[in-house]
């Protein structure tokens, strides 16, 4: 019987050990995860505001373009209307040296 208790026994053992081994390794994996997570939760923060960034920068570009393509166009307004002119004033004296 003692050679069955001491069999059992460094069974026991063994079995703990094993045991205490997975622990061990689930503890350093999840320790490890935490860590993943963490460093994640940075990076996707700094993504975010990167993003935000980026977002800000293309409004504020696309306004910008916008103002521009308003303002050329009312100085090309602008220049058509005095090209007209010029060339009516140009026209004007074309005929009028005519006549003289």
């Amino acid at each position: 019987m003692d050679r069955k208790n001491a069999t059992d026994q460094a069974y026991c053992d063994e079995t703990i050990t094993t045991l205490t081994n997975q622990i061990n390794s689930g503890e350093n994996s999840i320790a490890t995860l935490s860590k993943a997570i963490s460093d994640n939760q940075e990076i996707l923060s700094s993504a975010q505001t990167s993003l935000d960034q980026a977002s800000s920068d293309y409004d504020e570009t696309v306004k910008s373009i916008e103002v521009n393509r308003e303002e050329r166009e009312a100085q090309h307004e602008k220049w058509a209307a005095s090209d007209a002119e010029l060339t009516d004033t140009i026209i004007a004296i074309d005929e009028a040296t005519k006549l003289i």
